[in-house]
């Protein structure tokens, strides 16, 4: 079986003493393109490389104008060991500069990136603007029941908490929670 991926191919190649040969292949995808970009993202994370054969599908039918699109390649890129500057480039280049947002201010999609960038040691000033507005997008009036919240959203407050307080060397923010459950020294 070959298969070709811009200037690449691969080949696979299994032996056989008969006329006939069979072979397995495993899925490429997931569904659909954003399905299967997210459980890539997943099993990348979780370590689980040998099940991921949607790299190529996932680079060959990039959704162009999809950011977080863009943001998931560079998760899974890195946990793969690939290259991943064309990703940090297109994102930090697409990134509003005199607000900090991304996507005409998604919140989702604005933190989203900015977690996927937090790993680049070049994309620190991007973190840090954008992680500003996001800081200014929470609702700050107390007298609300929706105070605390981005958009009153449980999914864009969530994911705008994980961007601001995940630990990365290139924020000025940190969390003091470690996940284990149990507090320890300066930890929440």
């Amino acid at each position: 079986l070959i298969y070709k991926l811009e200037n690449t191919y691969y080949i696979l190649d299994t032996k056989t003493n008969s006329k006939y040969a069979s072979f397995e292949i495993e899925n490429t995808n997931f569904g659909d393109y954003e399905s299967t970009a997210y459980a890539t993202w997943v099993l990348s994370e979780i370590g689980k490389k040998e099940l991921l054969h949607t790299w190529p599908y996932l680079k060959t039918n990039l959704r162009e104008n999809i950011l977080v699109d863009r943001a998931l390649l560079l998760l899974i890129a890195n946990n793969l060991g690939e290259s991943n500057s064309n990703y940090v480039e297109f994102l930090t280049e697409m990134q509003n500069n005199f607000t900090g947002y991304w996507d005409d201010g998604n919140v989702f999609n604005t933190a989203f990136i900015t977690f996927a960038l937090k790993k680049d040691s070049k994309s620190s000033n991007s973190v840090n603007s954008a992680i500003e507005w996001l800081e200014g997008e929470q609702n700050s009036n107390q007298g609300s029941t929706k105070f605390g919240s981005w958009n009153n959203d449980i999914r864009d407050t969530s994911m705008a908490i994980y961007a601001i307080t995940s630990s990365a060397t290139t924020t000025k923010f940190k969390s003091n929670y470690c996940g284990d459950k149990i507090v320890n020294g300066i930890e929440e």
